[in-house]
């Protein structure tokens, strides 16, 4: 018994951490990463002409991982056109808006609406990542 006691105590923490070691665990939330962007909108009329721009507020951005085409999270842009997915873990995502225009040009959804969208790699555990401006036409 004594000698099963002290195999026990030898493989056990060896299959314990062997274990935990090959768990890798996936893009998505439960992190302590972060992206954040900001919108920024261009308002033309039918004619192409512009009628004013800035940072757009109340906007839906939405998140996926790379390999997922649904969207796990979305929040709405600040009144300075910002926006913030907090608690990421590491991996490849995709974020998105969608913008209505009354100046379709192309790729337009049924509603008329424009999608833009950005890749990001979050490579580190606690990494803020900053996407370029999402620039669009409404």
């Amino acid at each position: 018994m004594k000698e099963l006691m002290t195999k026990l105590r030898i493989v056990l923490p060896l299959l314990i951490s062997s274990i935990l070691l090959s768990c890798k665990k996936e893009p998505g939330p439960g992190g302590l990463a972060s992206i954040k962007g900001k919108v920024y909108a261009y308002d033309f009329t039918a004619g192409k002409t512009l009628l004013s721009e800035g940072y757009l507020g109340d906007l839906r951005v939405y998140i996926a991982t790379a390999d997922d085409s649904i969207a796990f999270d979305d929040v709405r842009t600040s009144f300075d056109g910002s926006f913030e997915f907090s608690f990421l873990r590491e991996g490849s995502y995709r974020v998105w808006v969608f913008a209505e225009s009354d100046t379709l040009t192309t790729n337009p959804t049924p509603d008329n609406q424009l999608y833009y969208m950005q890749t990001a790699e979050i490579t580190k555990k606690k990494q803020d990542v900053s996407l370029p401006d999402f620039e669009v036409n409404i």
